[in-house]
Parts: structure tokens; C-alpha cells; sequence
């Protein structure tokens, strides 16, 4: 479909002996925030990673439509030896986006980072390296965000960061698939449930 941002056509994959998909089709249009649930080993992650094209199924076919994407999973993306600022700065630089200043500071600032823009993710506890990674998503201006467990080691505040941003970003006409074992994405456009015998 022209107007989506991926599309995923007859998925089939095994690992282990395992049949994870079989036939899965899948699409996901702008506006859309699409949750992916099942039981654990279902296949969340797999099937986040081949929307990534970090991994490509047996058979099918997996179309992204939009150039970008941000992925944020159980390895942050981040780089644990550079500091907030220099993670982002990184980010932006590998994404073509040409962000300001001011809006870099407002977003550290909105996910409690701004006395930390200078600090090792390294010397961040587990919960501030998940704000970076989503910082960096934000202010990295991708359209498709694939999101893994992403609530994962924040607080309850730093679950409601993460639900206003999905929901700006999807309002602004981006799309989130989002892969998780809690209430976060109960107000999806779409789902997707794996596992189902």
C-alpha cells in the first residue's frame, strides 16, 4: 500500500525446529501506534527485527516505506562510552536531521537528562540509559519507531514520558509498533498477537 510505512507480506520463520510465523501479513500506516503481543518466545522480537531488516524471514517479504527508523530493544542503541550529548549528537548526525539547540535541551529536559548531558551513559543508572535511547529516538525525527519492551527499567514517570512521546509522534503523522508485556500500548490502532495455536 502506498501510503504505509511497512508492510510485511507471508512471513514464515523457524528457529530451533520452532515455526514462529506462518503466513503473517502485516501493515502499518501513518498515525498508527500497532502493538505486538503474545506469551514469551512468541516471536515479539523477531518480528520487530525483520520490520528492522536486522533479520529476513525464510520466505516473505518485508517492504519498508519510509527511509528512516528508529529502533529502541534490549541493546539501547546507545553507546555506553559516550556521553548524552555526544549519543546525540551521533544520532542526528547519522539521521540527516538538522535539530536545534534549544530543542535538543527542551527534550533532554523533558526526560529528566538535563543535569546529565555531559555524563557517560556508562555512570547512568539502567533507567537514565533508557531515557537517552528515547531522547535520541525523539529528537532523531524518524517516522517508524519499533519499540522493544520499552518500558523495561523506567519508573512509573518515565512510563508516562514514553506514552506522551509514542503519542505525539503517532498525532504528528509517525507510526510506533511496539512489543510488550504491559498496559503501556492498551490503546493500540492495531494488534498483533502472536503465539495464537
Amino acid at each position: 500500500m502506498p501510503n504505509s510505512l511497512v508492510t510485511a507480506h507471508r512471513l514464515f520463520y523457524e528457529t530451533s525446529g520452532r515455526e514462529l510465523f506462518a503466513g503473517l501479513s502485516a501493515t502499518v500506516q501513518p498515525y498508527e501506534l500497532v502493538e505486538v503481543c503474545g506469551p514469551n518466545g512468541s516471536g515479539k522480537t523477531t518480528l520487530l527485527r525483520m520490520f528492522a531488516g536486522f533479520l529476513k524471514p525464510d520466505s516473505g517479504q518485508v517492504v519498508r516505506h519510509t527511509k528512516g527508523l528508529g529502533f529502541v530493544g534490549h541493546r539501547l542503541g546507545v553507546a555506553r562510552l559516550l556521553s548524552v550529548r555526544e549519543n546525540i549528537r551521533w544520532s542526528i548526525a547519522m539521521s540527516n536531521t538538522t535539530i536545534t539547540e534549544a530543542s535538543t535541551q527542551e527534550v533532554l529536559e523533558r526526560f529528566g537528562l538535563g543535569s546529565y548531558v555531559d555524563t557517560l551513559v556508562k555512570d547512568l543508572s539502567a533507567g537514565q540509559a533508557k531515557r537517552t535511547a528515547l531522547a535520541v529516538l525523539v529528537l532523531s525525527n524518524h517516522r517508524l519507531w519499533l519499540l522493544d519492551e520499552p518500558t523495561a527499567s523506567l519508573d512509573t514517570e518515565g512510563e508516562e514520558l514514553l506514552g506522551q512521546a509514542v503519542k505525539t509522534h503517532c498525532q504528528s503523522g509517525g507510526a510506533a509498533i511496539v512489543a510488550t508485556h504491559s498496559s503501556f500500548a492498551s490503546k493500540a490502532d492495531k494488534r498483533f498477537e502472536l503465539g495464537k495455536t
